[in-house]
């Protein structure tokens, strides 16, 4: 059939499946020489939609040739459904505050009236805020998928860290002052890390490991591995735990691993090195001292 029919029937246009046959995305079946028609097959049908599915989905068009072109590869195709739901997932995260903080100013206007004088603090979350914010943190896979993207672009430095942080005690938060505190605690602390690794220009990913730790991907000398470590025990401790009806300071305890950039050690196995290493960051708390351990890989 003419192209006309073809984007009529699959509700696209002309110029669009034009546009797909120039940049070698999806041809017409056989082109008339005396005429130049392009036409079309029934047994195209698939192709199409792939194209259009994927599309939908997000990707370019050149994202779409490479996983289309030639004999298509099932195991390319989901992981790169896999990265594409991560990137989703991200993007939806970061964009989440800014939500509930457009949402919590509107029902304030709408309340009180707009008034320019009037200062207002949308940084304090209410219990539907805080749950919904530590439900879509960045798991373990998302910070992995994160890393192995980063590691292929090339680090500015030679050398990476991961930073595995444990709260200590943390059960005795939610047990005496409840769970909506023990949440308050653990949005602090993810806030935290995020201002300190944007603090210090680091390429990084964050995740969520377990009811209070968090793994931090970071590029960095283990010097600045360290630093940084160092700034996040403090900015805990710093935490105004009053406000948010704390009823003590908390503390906790770092594990980190250093390794070059071009390391042969698997990523999941310097993941696992943090937990040996926090575990040892437990037994100096222990005996008095600092509760940072960080072991070179390299």
């Amino acid at each position: 059939m003419k192209i006309g029919e073809y984007a009529e029937l699959h509700s696209v246009s002309s110029k669009m499946l034009r546009h797909y046959d120039e940049i070698g995305l999806f041809h017409p079946e056989r082109v008339e020489t005396d005429t130049g028609y392009r036409l079309y097959s029934n047994e195209q049908n698939p192709r199409l939609q792939w194209i259009l599915t994927l599309k939908s989905l997000g990707f370019s068009l050149e994202e779409i040739r490479e996983l289309l072109t030639g004999p298509v590869d099932s195991g390319k195709v989901l992981r790169a459904l896999f990265r594409k739901k991560m990137e989703i997932t991200r993007e939806f995260q970061a964009s989440l505050v800014k939500s509930l903080q457009i949402q919590k100013l509107l029902s304030i206007i709408e309340r009180e009236g707009f008034m320019m004088d009037k200062t207002i603090d949308l940084s304090k979350l209410d219990i539907c805020e805080l749950t919904a914010i530590k439900k879509n943190m960045p798991n373990m896979d998302m910070l992995v998928d994160d890393v192995q993207t980063l590691l292929k672009k090339g680090l500015k430095g030679k050398t990476f860290g991961f930073i595995r942080y444990d709260l200590r005690k943390f059960i005795e938060i939610n047990e005496k002052d409840g769970y909506e505190v023990g949440d308050r605690v653990i949005v602090a602390l993810y806030k935290i890390l995020e201002d300190i690794l944007g603090e210090h220009g680091l390429q990084y990913a964050i995740a969520r490991a377990g009811g209070d730790e968090f793994l931090v991907f970071l590029e960095g000398s283990p010097e600045e591995v360290r630093s940084v470590a160092r700034t996040i025990m403090d900015r805990v401790r710093a935490i105004d735990y009053k406000a948010i009806n704390c009823h003590r300071p908390i503390d906790g305890y770092v594990g980190a691993v250093t390794a070059s950039a071009d390391s042969t050690c698997h990523l999941r196995e310097l993941i696992d090195d943090t937990f040996h290493a926090l575990r040892d960051a437990s037994q100096k708390v222990k005996q008095g001292e600092e509760g940072i351990v960080i072991v070179s890989k390299s």
